[in-house]
């Protein structure tokens, strides 16, 4: 039989899964050639799709010393090596591909992956446009789309596009998992957990699907259900961070904390999330040997930068220095490039105005909690105690002036600060403070609340 013959059957046998039987042909051809291009490359392809990546990428990269301006061999060295998470060698490969074979969409749309990887979010966006403008209906493409503009914090054109890789592959399992983290995102627990389910009938006994199906339960506040999902990730991947993390969020819910410390600290070592699910659950179950061993801990922690929950902190120290610190490394962790604080011109509220009352404007930092974030399906996995930085506008103001001139004859009891902040961004904040007044039911009192807003008190 000619080689030529062999590498046909070698084909036809790693298409259908047959990798084992693939591999002997291929290495059948190499014996009587062993400068087959096809079957030194392919050879490597199906090495790779055995998870044997070592040996893939070097009969590859001899079958580029037999051709080396390939496309085809270029394209899956690059693969190779970004599985091998040698992302700017793999940058590199792809970037090249592109030079042998311009606007080649798989190229493109492989460069994404990479430029994503590397936090490099606008370029992969931009890349995987350029795989989409070439072919419209690239289901990869849009699928990868979708999650950098989740990765950009715009969730509702993130929708836009897992609903445009659904309909063209209905039955596109990843893209069903990535649609229900965007719906976590955006506070949709049962539309996600519906997403979560049709990926699980798609692909049943993936530990990421299940540990997100378990944040959409928690989202829905059905606790038990959620701790059931968790062991279901945790039965197929014992390790698995976020799954234990979150699960120890959900038994803190149902006041199991002794069970929530213990899913903690299962979690591998160097987990900030678990660090400080377990800091909280050593407070509500009052171990004060436990809480003294992670306060010692805590200095430390902060100050090489590691990501704690800032509101966790303030069972633990008072210390205002480092309190801000640890906002100042959520904020960096999350938002890299934050926009400038806002500047010059004072704030000029009109009741404020009427009465001339001087004040000042200082700028703070904060964070509020967001939870329930799903894992993606490219494998960047996000854990249910992310932080969302904001920026604060505090004015000092003249309280009992302004309350006298208000709601004469009441005392001043607190500031409400009424925050207009995205669910799923960072933006500028503009703040209104009002005089809180005693009221019937301890009612806050708000004036000129702001549409679509969120209102926190400050005591």
């Amino acid at each position: 039989m000619n080689r030529k013959t062999l590498n046909e059957q070698a084909v036809a046998l790693q298409r259908s899964g047959r990798l084992a039987e693939a591999e002997n042909l291929y290495l059948q051809v190499l014996a009587a050639d062993p400068r087959d291009f096809t079957a030194r490359h392919l050879l490597g392809v199906t090495r790779a799709q055995s998870g044997r990546m070592d040996e893939a990428l070097a009969d590859i990269a001899l079958a580029l010393q037999i051709k080396p301006d390939d496309p085809e061999g270029v394209l899956n060295h690059a693969n190779v090596l970004k599985m091998l998470d040698r992302l700017n060698e793999a940058l590199a490969g792809f970037e090249r591909a592109l030079i042998l074979k311009p606007a080649w969409p798989q190229a493109e749309n492989n460069r994404g992956t990479v430029l994503q990887a590397l936090g490099r979010y606008r370029e992969a966006l931009a890349a995987y446009d350029r795989a989409l403008a070439a072919t419209p209906d690239y289901t990869e493409a849009l699928n990868n789309r979708g999650s950098v503009l989740q990765d950009l914090k715009r969730p509702v054109e993130a929708l836009a596009a897992y609903d445009q890789a659904l309909r063209l592959a209905p039955k596109f399992a990843a893209a069903f998992n990535n649609r229900g983290s965007v719906l976590l995102e955006l506070r949709r627990f049962g539309d996600a957990l519906s997403c979560f389910d049709r990926a699980l009938g798609l692909r049943p006994g993936d530990a990421q699907v299940l540990s997100n199906r378990g944040n959409a339960l928690q989202g829905l506040l059905r606790y038990d259900e959620a701790v059931a999902a968790y062991d279901q990730a945790l039965a197929l991947r014992p390790d698995y961070p976020e799954a234990l993390n979150n699960r120890g969020s959900a038994l803190q819910q149902l006041k199991r904390h002794d069970e929530a410390l213990a899913s903690y600290d299962r979690a591998p070592p160097g987990q900030p999330q678990a660090f400080g699910g377990a800091a909280m659950a050593a407070l509500s179950l009052c171990d004060w040997a436990r809480t003294a061993e992670i306060g010692a801990q805590m200095v430390q922690r902060i100050a090489e930068g590691e990501v704690i929950p800032p509101w966790m902190l303030l069972g633990y120290s008072g210390d205002e220095t480092l309190q801000r610190q640890c906002a100042a490394n959520v904020i960096a962790a999350r938002f890299p490039i934050v926009p400038p604080p806002l500047t010059g011109a004072r704030y000029n509220h009109a009741k404020l105005r009427r009465n001339s009352a001087r004040y000042d404007a200082i700028f703070l930092n904060a964070v509020h909690s967001q939870s329930c974030l799903g894992d993606r399906g490219r494998g960047r996995s996000v854990g249910i105690h992310q932080a969302c930085a904001i920026q604060i506008v505090v004015v000092r103001a003249n309280l009992r002036a302004v309350a006298a001139e208000i709601m004469p004859g009441r005392s001043p009891v607190r500031i409400v600060l009424v925050l207009v902040v995205a669910d799923t961004g960072l933006q500028h904040c503009q703040i209104n403070v009002a005089s809180a007044v005693q009221r019937k039911n301890d009612q806050d009192f708000l004036v000129d609340r702001p549409a679509n807003c969120r209102a926190r008190s400050v005591y």
